[in-house]
């Protein structure tokens, strides 16, 4: 089952071989956005690439600060994350997603309840 992942009305891309574990969601990444398009593309790219290089830091002897998402927090505070089911029924996503292999592979979600 593929699902989407939307920020607002773009699709960023899509997920497949999802499941979940301790109310994480997890699945395979894969990024729609073209390289060359909008304002807000190419912040979104940029925020995708950055976790990446995030991840790759948190465990090495550079090391990583959390605080480092705070220039993403229009991004991940926004409340405009979703996914979209084939069905077409919408789930919000608690902050932001993390991709954990950037433009291709891990992701990471927690959905919104209540």
């Amino acid at each position: 089952m593929k699902l989407l992942l939307l920020f607002d009305n773009v699709v960023v891309g899509e997920i497949e071989d999802a499941s979940e574990h301790q109310e994480t969601q997890f699945g395979c990444f894969q990024c729609s956005l073209p390289a060359g398009g909008d304002a807000l593309t190419k912040r979104l790219r940029e925020f995708i690439e950055f976790c990446r290089d995030w991840f790759a830091r948190s465990g090495s002897q550079a090391g990583a600060d959390a605080a480092e998402f705070d220039s993403y927090r229009d991004l991940a505070s926004s409340g405009k994350w979703q996914i979209q089911k084939p069905s077409g029924e919408l789930f919000r996503i608690e902050d932001a997603p993390l991709f954990q292999d950037g433009l291709q592979g891990e992701i990471s979600w927690r959905e919104q309840h209540g």
